[in-house]
């Protein structure tokens, strides 16, 4: 479906993005600036869930965008790629027609305008990594498990008793054991159910520097992309 829309409509909505002189138009909200770390989805007729690449942004020029990419995908012409990347506030995405592509370089010409998914609006997806919490200022960590994770927030299981967490609305340093190393971030309290033996908690993160928001929206961006396509799988064999 996804192919489908983007092959009938993907000349109606370039025409959009330029004014009358020629010009383009000034967006409401900026794209991707230089030096930003972005995931670009590829989609194409053979790969309609999409193929997720890694990539630096390296010129940014009106509508044109250059990434430096990482591996071996390299989008033909007709290719729909979709650029995600993180801010503070959430996560924004724009849709890119392929301009011309090399081994480690891709030129893109942004389409329309940038869409913003909120912190709040995120969807968690079910994961299971290490996880530590303390208090800011306090040296012992509390070990646990994540239950699910999103951009914005997770849920994890902490082998502690309840009275020995944290409070709703407390403050935490958080430690997530992501591929690639620790993601270190600061989160909110904002649910704690437990019993005497272990407490299940939900955090909502904020003031973390852009570049671990960044990380976190690649990880769970790929755990998406992977549960998509675990779904497809299981439906085509139902199917069958």
């Amino acid at each position: 479906m996804a192919w489908a829309w983007w092959r009938r409509n993907t000349s109606t909505v370039v025409d959009e993005s330029t004014s009358l002189d020629g010009q383009t138009a000034e967006r409401e909200t900026p794209l991707c600036g230089v030096g930003a770390r972005v995931s670009a989805v590829v989609i194409t007729e053979a790969e309609p869930d999409g193929v997720l690449c890694h990539a630096t942004v390296v010129i940014v020029d009106g509508d044109s965008i250059v990434l430096r990419t990482v591996g071996d995908l390299q989008p033909d012409s007709d290719a729909h790629v979709t650029l995600q990347w993180a801010v503070e506030s959430g996560q924004r995405s724009i849709d890119t027609a392929v301009t011309s592509t090399n081994a480690s370089t891709w030129t893109l010409s942004a389409i329309g305008e940038v869409s913003h998914l909120q912190r709040r609006r995120w969807v968690r997806v079910p994961t299971d990594i290490m996880v530590q919490a303390r208090r800011p200022g306090e040296e012992t960590w509390l070990a646990g498990r994540t239950v699910n994770l999103s951009g914005g927030g997770m849920s994890a299981s902490f082998e502690a008793p309840n009275d020995e967490l944290f409070g709703l609305d407390e403050t935490v340093d958080i430690e997530l054991g992501v591929p690639g190393g620790l993601l270190t971030l600061t989160g909110k309290v904002f649910e704690v159910i437990g019993d005497e033996t272990s407490s299940s908690v939900r955090v909502g993160f904020f003031g973390a520097e852009e570049s671990c928001l960044e990380r976190l929206a690649e990880y769970v961006f790929k755990l998406q992309r992977e549960e998509l396509a675990r779904r497809r799988a299981e439906s085509l064999l139902l199917g069958s």
